[in-house]
């Protein structure tokens, strides 16, 4: 009860205050008696009247109830779905405004979680034009009053949200969408439903490849399905005489309904089962369940900044930890002597094999492993590196794999990261190691959205 009292905010109460900043999610930052309210679609510097709408030990959220000084970087939301998806939370700042806001994430996160301050952070590289950069996406299908409902679920909520076009996906999307919608009500497919477990269609995947403009379409099914439940050829001949580069349809089945989308049994109806894009000039074959960076243009940007830092040549040797396909260590082979890329996912490894195949690249060898293992391995054998390339999961890097950086002491390290929380955290790791941080540049990959990569070029220091 003691605590209770303390907080100086109540439930659906209205308050007033200044936006002083952003926490990690894009949200203003708004304080009242010094304690800290979190509030949706807010901008720096706005004053505001917010409702509380939801309470915790150290902090609330709050929605605006009117905005009584607006900032002259507020506009429109482009897309009608905004309130509703939450999938694009920053549509109400201009374009400049969000860029420099991931750029005060990045340098909030360094400073608070790694103790890291002074850093000079770099502008965050933006896209000159920042929607329909996405290529993926998957879509939740639901019946509701007869009416069949495509498309993504309102955040913390289990509401369908139906939508006819996402503004951060290409149009041909859309087009795709509009037709599976028709077959269904057409042939009368049953959709998935959560609850009672029965139907067969849960969700539809998209991929295609920004270069070469190849779409691939995957029906994900709650179990196998039989001619009668499923008409796919007659799904295929609506499809692909209607939309242009569709080079592969695929059946999924996946019974789960929690964990990843696609099922781990896949089944080709139509095409090779995959298709290809580029990274600069290199070739990469996606398959259904290959990792591809969902943006491809910031993708060029990202890797040429994450090896330019690296600055690499001839004589080094390169290791690559959580390499996936190998889309940065075929792109580093390209320059180095020698590049090891490590990679415990299975698929992953045959994948970047079948890329090192494609692109001619002989210089690199894949390792299936746990990549904080086979450093350790690596150090016990005495091999030298002269490059460490990182980019771990959201949850940053092993402990084991910081402790294993500190037994192979690369004289750089470029550190490409999704989460400046968990980058911040490893990075002051790596200091206490004995490494020093050279440069810090954010890059959006993931515009409208709160979002951002960092990539970080860190030195040995000498002894």
């Amino acid at each position: 009860m003691k605590n209770k009292k303390q907080i100086p905010v109540e439930i659906n109460k209205v308050y007033e205050a200044s936006i002083e900043g952003y926490n990690h999610e894009g949200m203003g930052v708004a304080k009242i008696e010094g304690f800290t309210v979190f509030v949706k679609e807010a901008i720096k510097g706005e004053r505001l009247l917010f409702r509380v709408n939801e309470i915790k030990k150290t902090y609330a959220y709050g929605e605006i109830e009117k905005i009584l000084k607006a900032s002259e970087n507020r506009i429109k939301a482009q897309c009608p779905y905004t309130d509703l998806c939450g999938g694009c939370s920053l549509q109400h700042m201009n374009y400049k405004t969000q860029l420099d806001m991931k750029r005060d994430l990045v340098i909030n996160a360094l400073e608070r979680i790694g103790n890291l301050k002074g850093l000079k952070v770099e502008d965050t590289i933006g896209m000159e034009y920042p929607f329909g950069y996405r290529n993926n996406a998957q879509f939740s299908l639901e019946k509701k009053d007869k009416q069949t409902l495509i498309g993504f679920y309102s955040p913390k909520t289990h509401e369908l949200i139906d939508i006819k076009r996402c503004l951060l996906l290409p149009d041909v999307y859309g087009e795709i969408i509009d037709l599976i919608r028709l077959f269904i009500e057409e042939e009368k497919t049953s959709i998935y439903n959560r609850k009672t477990k029965e139907g067969l269609l849960k969700n539809i995947v998209i991929r295609s490849g920004f270069v070469t403009k190849e779409i691939m379409v995957i029906l994900v099914l709650n179990q196998k399905a039989l001619k009668k439940d499923l008409d796919t050829d007659k799904l295929i001949t609506l499809l692909t005489s209607n939309i242009n580069n569709i080079k592969s349809i695929q059946v999924s089945i996946n019974p789960k309904d929690s964990g990843p989308v696609l099922g781990q049994v896949i089944e080709n109806m139509y095409g090779p089962g995959y298709i290809f894009d580029y990274i600069d000039e290199l070739i990469f074959k996606i398959s259904p369940l290959s990792f591809f960076q969902t943006n491809p243009q910031q993708t060029k940007v990202l890797y040429k900044k994450a090896l330019d830092f690296a600055d690499i040549d001839k004589t080094h040797i390169v290791v690559d930890a959580y390499c996936g396909i190998g889309t940065i260590s075929l792109a580093a082979a390209l320059k180095a002597k020698k590049v090891y890329g490590i990679e415990w996912v299975n698929q992953a490894v045959v994948d970047a094999n079948e890329n090192a195949r494609l692109n001619n690249i002989e210089n690199v060898d894949f390792i299936e492993a746990k990549a904080e293992e086979e450093m350790i391995i690596m150090a016990q054998n005495g091999l030298l590196i002269d490059r460490l390339i990182l980019d771990p999961p959201r949850k940053g890097c092993d402990e084991k794999l910081i402790q294993a950086i500190g037994k192979l002491l690369p004289s750089k390290i470029v550190y490409v990261s999704c989460n400046p929380s968990t980058l911040a955290r490893d990075l002051e790791s790596l200091v206490d190691f004995g490494y020093k941080i050279d440069k810090v540049q954010p890059v959006d990959q993931f515009p409208q959205t709160r979002h951002v990569e960092t990539v970080v070029l860190m030195s040995r220091v000498k002894d």
